[in-house]
């Protein structure tokens, strides 16, 4: 507890009968609001759970550029790594919302997503972004910079 958080992705198939309903009420009987979100791919789904008083944070899954996903009504908003610009990024902190990018498996690529300021890195290879990590803190602030502008030309961000 308190360490990482859970993401529990609810898959709407239409078998399901009141899975949003059920979903909250184990969070809350094993007192893990604050431990978790909820995302789908589904907005509705989304909006029957964020309906519910007490309910977790939840987040929408995104898998195409239609519309402006920052003026949704959630926590958070999950969206496939090639989507994320740095706009997008800052609209979304903007309208409070934190950004999650799957599935980011190449360390340059996690390396451009850190210097975005997304909040969350899902990837496959999670011993290669914690050591990017821990390779970032040894850093001077002007060899951050250094990293930044040099992401920035090489188009990365």
């Amino acid at each position: 507890r308190g360490r990482l958080k859970l993401n529990i992705e609810l898959k709407i198939n239409g078998h399901g009968r009141n899975l949003e309903s059920e979903v909250v009420r184990l969070i809350r009987q094993a007192d893990f609001e604050s431990e978790c979100i909820v995302t789908s791919l589904d907005h509705e789904a989304i909006r029957e759970v964020a309906r519910q008083a007490g309910s977790p944070r939840t987040g929408l899954i995104v898998t195409a550029k239609i519309g402006d996903a920052t003026r949704t009504d959630v926590d958070v908003l999950s969206v496939n790594a090639r989507m994320v610009t740095r706009d997008f990024v800052a609209r979304a902190h903007r309208a409070g919302m934190e950004v999650h990018v799957w599935t980011v498996q190449d360390p340059e690529q996690m390396l451009a997503m850190i210097h975005m300021g997304v909040d969350n890195i899902l990837t496959n290879s999670p011993e290669v972004l914690v050591e990017l990590l821990v390779e970032r803190r040894k850093m001077s602030n002007a060899e951050k910079t250094l990293l930044f502008v040099s992401d920035l030309l090489v188009g990365r961000i």
